[in-house]
């Protein structure tokens, strides 16, 4: 099967991370975050938490629309050099 079709067929996801939760720098960005958020539950009240989670949520939206644009530039950019490569 060619690339394309394994991405067609879903066989191919570059959303997955599977590579990210391996890196010994992301499991320990991972673990101060959760640490982070632990004090922040301890000194926030209820409403100051339901403000910080509309926060992240929106943070997380944010950063979703920045990633795919990432992503598009990235294979653009991909694509251009391999092109690119066929005419030297």
């Amino acid at each position: 099967m060619t690339i394309l079709e394994n991405l067609y067929n879903g066989n191919i996801n570059p959303c997955e991370l599977e590579k990210l939760h391996k890196r010994c720098e992301y499991k320990t960005a991972v673990s101060h975050v959760n640490i982070t958020r632990d004090k922040l539950d301890e000194i926030l009240t209820e409403e100051q938490k339901e403000v910080f989670e509309e926060y992240i949520t929106q943070w997380d939206e944010m950063s979703s629309i920045v990633e795919e644009e990432i992503f598009k530039t990235g294979f653009s950019l991909g694509l251009r050099i391999a092109a690119e490569s066929l005419y030297d």
